[in-house]
């Protein structure tokens, strides 16, 4: 199977409940003209970090602010991209329509 290379500007973040998909932010990444320096940004939606009983994603996005920066991807969100050492690491590309070669 083939993959064409879409650019990703940006990332929506979701949390899943038992009856509802509610939308939390958006990761987005700034490519500098370096391209191996890159700026990541993590904004909450403001329905979000204003609802009665938000959850923080991280514990280095905490809600006590709405937009984060960081020149390395976040912890929280580093934690949850599966380990290329995962036999179903290949599937889980295809799943999403990534390449499993994809270095970024």
């Amino acid at each position: 199977m083939e993959y064409k290379k879409n650019k990703i500007i940006a990332v929506d973040v979701f949390i899943d409940k038992r009856k509802s998909r509610i939308f939390v932010g958006r990761l987005s990444r700034k490519k500098q003209k370096n391209e191996a320096l890159a700026e990541y940004k993590f904004e909450y939606d403001d329905k979000y970090l204003y609802s009665r009983y938000p959850v923080s994603i991280g514990h280095e996005l905490p809600l006590t602010q709405k937009v984060f920066f960081s020149s390395e991807l976040f912890e929280s969100f580093e934690d949850r991209i599966p380990s290329k050492d995962n036999p179903a690491y290949a599937e889980y590309c295809m799943k999403f329509g990534i390449a499993s070669e994809e270095k970024d």
